[in-house]
This record gives C-alpha cells, sequence and structure tokens, in this order.
C-alpha cells in the first residue's frame, strides 16, 4: 500500500502552527549531504487501518525517498523499526542505497502527531519526531559502502 503525500511547510498559523520548523536531513557514510525539507505530513487509511509516512527530497543528488508503511494511526511516542517500505538514497549513475537491504535498518519516531484532515476514508496528519536509518548498497547498482541517514521533522 502506498498512498501519495507531499512533504510542504506553511507559517500561516491552524493545524501547522504546531510544527516547529522544517526538517533537517543529514547523510554519512558511503555519501555525505545535509538538506532542508518541509513539513513531514503522513495519512491513515481506515479500510486497511494502516499509516504511511512518506519524506522525499528529489532535487539534486544524492536523492532521498523515504515510504514507510505500519499498521494503525500513527501516536506520540511510537517507534517503527519494521513496516512496509523503508529508506532509499539515489546517487550518481543509478548507485542506490537501501534500508531494505541485507544490514539495513530503520528507527522511525514520533515527538508530537496533529490529525489535519478527515474523511470518510481516512486522516492526514503532521508529524514531528526523527528517522535513523543504515542503508546498505543495492546489489547490481555500482553503489558501495553504507550511507547512514538521520531526520529531523
Amino acid at each position: 500500500m502506498l498512498i501519495a503525500l507531499a512533504a510542504c511547510g506553511s507559517s500561516s498559523g491552524g493545524a501547522d502552527a504546531v510544527h516547529a520548523g522544517p526538517c533537517s536531513l543529514q547523510l554519512s557514510g558511503a555519501l555525505t549531504d545535509s538538506q532542508t525539507c518541509g513539513m513531514a505530513r503522513m495519512a491513515w487509511m481506515s479500510s486497511s487501518n494502516a499509516s504511511q509516512f512518506t519524506l522525499n527530497l528529489t532535487t539534486g543528488s544524492p536523492a532521498v525517498q523515504i515510504a514507510i508503511g505500519f499498521p494503525g494511526k500513527p501516536m506520540v511516542g511510537q517507534h517503527v523499526t519494521s513496516g512496509d517500505g523503508g529508506v532509499m538514497v539515489s546517487g550518481d549513475a543509478g548507485k542506490l542505497w537501501d534500508s531494505t537491504a541485507s544490514g539495513g535498518s530503520f528507527d522511525l519516531s514520533f515527538t508530537a502527531v496533529t490529525q489535519t484532515i478527515v474523511s470518510a476514508t481516512g486522516s492526514t496528519y503532521v508529524v514531528d519526531g526523527a528517522l535513523t536509518s543504515t542503508a546498505p548498497a543495492a546489489a547490481g547498482t555500482g553503489a558501495s559502502g553504507t550511507v547512514m541517514v538521520s531526520a529531523t521533522f
């Protein structure tokens, strides 16, 4: 299950005002980089009782794509260390590092969860928290080593 979401920022008040600021993302290991990103959002689908956290930084290189699905609604204090999807980092010439590769891992946690939209099919949320991930080189892509990802949002 994938749910399309956009990471975007706002300072106009309302539910967006609970977010302390833009997120930051750091890469270390085989690739190094530091980027800022917009507000982290996620969705919960009532039909499957599943949530999807998505954060994509696709301009420039390296690009980072984070899509993690897990059962239930997001909750403050929750740690998600397994589920559908993971963290993928793509570098130059098609090189990939992927947390779902052997030896990879992620830890997604939430310090604030604010419901922003409610519908008959589910809800969307603005979330604050952190993500750490170990993303080994994906076989057959020419990548080597491991990329560590650390994000606060």
